[in-house]
């Protein structure tokens, strides 16, 4: 009858001490390999910054079919007028990131190896505590020297606010026309309806009743959306007045 041995403290000392030189010796290689892979990998260097992309202030259901202003598409087109050739090009000789054989190497390499150490990652806005008011963006860049990825990140950080500023001003300008446009077209309804009600009070200052109370109705309704518009093309103006002040 056999009965199961328990290793107790002591024996797992023994067979510690019997082992101890393989131990040692694999901590040993292990260490040096980490100290060569550490001086032979080339260091690197990661600078982001965050961007807060806030919304428009004029309300959505008054332009929805002429203008959508989505973030996530502001935010695409932004990115790619950024991330062109020439943007690219300019920004590896400005900061010399291929001084070292630089002549050798090809544009069209020069720009995907830009690309490839260029990261933008989008941010949900309740990372930020805000009820879907604002989304924001991440910008990133890689490179052996510190001070040169600083650097370039804060060049694409200002070439995507200049852009950003840039787009929301056409946008503005593009909003206001349109409520301009709608302004009138709701003015030349309105003046037409007063027109017809003054013929018809003219013609049955006596009869139909009723079809005076609906006409005077349907003209309340139409300087009510003549106010509103109006309303939305004074805000509209100012924040493309706010704009062209911040763009200069």
């Amino acid at each position: 009858m056999t009965t199961d041995y328990e290793l107790t403290l002591t024996d797992y000392v023994l067979i510690l001490r019997r082992r101890a030189k393989y131990m040692i010796v694999i901590f040993v290689v292990v260490l040096l390999l980490a100290i060569i892979t550490s001086f032979i990998l080339p260091r690197s260097y990661r600078s982001t910054g965050t961007i807060i992309v806030s919304s428009t202030q004029v309300p959505d259901n008054i332009v929805a079919s002429a203008i959508k202003d989505k973030l996530d598409e502001r935010i695409n087109v932004i990115k790619q007028r950024v991330m062109t050739r020439e943007n690219l090009i300019q920004l590896a000789n400005k900061y010399s990131l291929f001084k070292e054989g630089s002549s050798a190497i090809p544009s069209s390499e020069i720009i995907d190896k830009l690309r490839d150490r260029i990261e933008i990652e989008p941010v949900k806005s309740k990372d930020f505590g805000s009820n879907n008011a604002a989304i924001a963006f991440t910008i990133s860049f890689e490179d052996q020297r510190p001070e040169t990825a600083l650097e370039v990140t804060k060049a694409l950080i200002t070439l995507f606010l200049d852009l950003n500023i840039k787009l929301r001003t056409e946008q503005a300008t593009e909003t206001t026309d349109f409520l301009t446009q709608e302004s009138n077209r709701l003015k030349a309804d309105v003046d037409s309806l007063e027109s017809k009600i003054g013929a018809f009070k003219k013609q049955n200052s006596e009869n139909l009743p009723e079809q005076l109370s609906i006409r005077t109705s349907m003209m309340q309704r139409a300087e009510n959306d003549l106010y509103s518009v109006e309303r939305d093309i004074r805000s509209g103006n100012e924040e493309l007045r706010s704009l062209e002040a911040e763009l200069s």
